[in-house]
């Protein structure tokens, strides 16, 4: 387990939009075919079982039936030969003697990548990640709110932490859903307690399928009424969306991505001599991207809430550990005075950033010196201006020249609206039971 983490790269994920509206149901029928799933969900809490749903939803990737493969898929052996990288980081052994930069591996990975970027369609998922709003509801509404979510079979009132920054509200609630998702409410109350000044709502679609977002509106729409219902909905604010594109296969520290325009403020968390870790373009306060491996991402999140044991399990159940490199464009609305805060242009992507993201073939690995990659995987590509030498960025430029992908950003911008289309259609008119 331990080799298996020091692969992938990350710190700090989705329906997947890119075929049909009927794949957002995210419903993962395949885990039937693993006799070992079934056995680690029994074995599980039921706390867990409400947390792997999610799970389950949001890396999809990992729990679908890949039994058709190879044995001897050249994928699982990159990642034999990433994990042997990394020890040779740590150790300041040649990388470009390793198996991992060697002519077939890079020509392998420069192949997946290619196709990846050039067909997103049917290679990339792309999705919502995460959906932040305010809106105003009067108080003995949002006890009757509060009371029936509660009620509900299927629906846990779970212990929830503050989020930093969130102090000013007084009350917080965290819903999650037997089938995947949590919906996080805070409000505030006025000093005599008697009225709600603000209200916060997060959930994340990555982890949530429409049914459950579809039933958590309709409680509230049963709770208030329909005519406080479409009161709800015009006060709804938009402050927060989190677009993204999942690319699998591609260990993220070998993904060359930076952007067209020069970005100001760039940030990659690191750690000393081993891969570096979450890369984030532009300012966090305001709409910024962030790239990350998604795989190991899920690994520190559940190892730091459940322990080794359970992380053990979950990868005893999954059919498949490649890495999943994941690609956000935050959206906040404090910065885009273009993007629109009403729920009814939830749809709007405008400052998506997609179309300014750059690739570079993994064959520029094969023309670098052994001090430029090991710049590259331990402080990140995007922070190349601040670590390299005038000489080896001068080296790097005509490189990057012949090495630049195309990537059919417009077939990803599609799949989001359409995405987001389908969760705005549920918020306004959630039904008795979603068909």
């Amino acid at each position: 387990m331990k080799a298996f983490k020091s692969t992938c790269s990350g710190t700090d994920t989705q329906h997947n939009s890119k075929h049909s509206s009927t794949s957002h149901n995210c419903n993962t029928k395949n885990k039937q075919t693993n006799p070992k799933e079934p056995k680690f969900v029994k074995r599980t809490l039921d706390k867990m079982t409400y947390d792997f749903a999610s799970i389950e939803n949001k890396y999809s990737y990992l729990f679908d039936d890949h039994s058709t493969l190879d044995k001897d898929d050249i994928f699982k052996k990159v990642f034999k030969y990433f994990n042997k990288a990394e020890t040779a980081l740590r150790n300041k052994t040649k990388l470009k003697e390793l198996k991992l930069f060697s002519s077939k591996i890079i020509k392998e990975l420069n192949t997946k990548l290619t196709i990846s970027l050039v067909s997103p369609k049917e290679n990339i998922k792309s999705g919502v990640d995460d959906i932040e709003l305010t809106f105003s509801l009067r108080l003995n509404d949002m006890d009757k709110v509060i009371h029936n979510l509660n009620k509900t079979s299927g629906v846990k009132n779970c212990m929830h932490h503050k989020r930093k920054g969130y102090n000013e509200y007084n009350n917080k609630f965290e819903f999650k859903f037997r089938k995947g998702g949590a919906f996080i409410i805070y409000y505030k109350k006025n000093n005599a307690g008697t009225q709600i000044e603000k209200c916060f709502l997060s959930f994340r679609p990555s982890e949530a399928p429409l049914s459950s977002i579809n039933k958590f509106f309709f409680i509230i729409k049963e709770s208030i009424g329909t005519g406080n219902y479409k009161s709800f909905l015009k006060s709804i604010k938009v402050i927060r969306k989190d677009l993204c594109i999942e690319i699998y296969d591609v260990p993220s520290n070998l993904i060359l991505v930076d952007t067209k325009s020069k970005i100001k403020n760039i940030s990659v968390f690191d750690n000393a001599n081993s891969f570096h870790g979450t890369t984030y373009l532009g300012n966090d306060r305001n709409s910024h991207t962030a790239i990350y491996c998604m795989t190991r991402k899920l690994l520190d999140k559940v190892n730091k809430k459940y322990g080794d044991n359970i992380v053990n399990k979950i990868m005893e159940s999954v059919s498949r550990v490649y890495c999943g490199t994941k690609i956000e464009r935050r959206l906040k609305s404090n910065q885009q005075r273009s993007m629109s805060t009403s729920i009814k242009h939830l749809e709007c992507i405008n400052g998506h950033q997609f179309d300014n993201l750059q690739f570079y073939s993994p064959r520029v690995f094969n023309e670098l010196s052994e001090a430029m990659i090991r710049k590259i995987l331990i402080k990140g590509f995007a922070k190349r201006h601040e670590t390299f030498t005038n000489k080896e960025l001068s080296k790097l430029k005509p490189i990057l020249g012949s090495h630049l992908l195309h990537f059919e950003h417009e077939d990803v911008c599609d799949e989001l609206t359409s995405y987001l289309l389908a969760i705005k259609k549920v918020i306004i008119s959630p039904k008795v039971k979603l068909k």
